[in-house]
């Protein structure tokens, strides 16, 4: 009888160990699903011209399955893929210029301060301490052409108004983009979770201004 008590136990724990809706189970789930989703991102970008598509369609599927009810996010970014891909395009041209010329400005000015420019070096601390715009101005872009439907030039002033309008969550969306693009100059790895994680946290800044609105 002990030794009956004893294996059903033993198969109760092995159930609750391998039970998919164990805790254990659902992070390493949400954790794959991180991955996935940051790759698939990744995948989607490799032709340039799609990186504003896919960073709103990683924005809302990511948004829809981890804060949401939805259950399939890969379905979910297909779908927003193929509904905004013409759309897109012109969203991953100005994403395509800003970031450009960003970079480029960033570049040249570090140089000159490195050659011992003064005035570059107070030129590059301006644009350091400013780069919060463009870069909260993409997120915004990226996230608002996910949500709602706006013609081209709607988007883009509607977006710069969110940058000023929502000032302390554009410093925080800024901060957040320039250090995931930091870490991923610096190693090759963070890019097979960082598009996804960051982009969840995006949303807590992002989801709560769009409450306002």
């Amino acid at each position: 009888m002990l030794c009956n008590n004893n294996r059903f136990g033993e198969l109760e724990m092995l159930k609750n160990i391998f039970n998919p809706d164990n805790t254990v189970f659902r992070f390493c789930g949400r954790l794959a699903d991180v991955l996935m989703l940051s790759l698939l991102w990744l995948l989607c970008c490799i032709p340039i011209i799609t990186i504003g598509t896919a960073t709103a369609a990683l924005y809302n599927s990511t948004v829809k399955y981890f804060r949401g009810n939805e259950t399939s996010p890969y379905i979910l970014f297909r779908d927003n893929m193929k509904a905004n891909f013409k759309d897109g395009i012109p969203v991953s041209i100005l994403m395509i210029v800003l970031l450009f010329l960003f970079t480029f400005e960033l570049t040249a000015l570090w140089n000159g301060a490195l050659n011992g420019s003064k005035t570059s070096f107070v030129f590059l601390i301006a644009l350091v301490i400013c780069s919060f715009v463009p870069l909260s101005f993409l997120s915004w872009l990226t996230s608002i052409f996910s949500r709602y439907v706006f013609t081209f030039p709607q988007l883009v002033i509607t977006s710069f108004k969110f940058v000023f309008a929502h000032l302390f969550s554009s410093i925080i969306l800024g901060l957040l983009i320039a250090a995931s693009i930091y870490l991923c100059y610096l190693f090759v790895f963070p890019l097979t979770f960082l598009p996804c994680f960051i982009t969840l946290l995006s949303s807590f800044f992002i989801e709560k201004a769009f409450l306002k609105h």
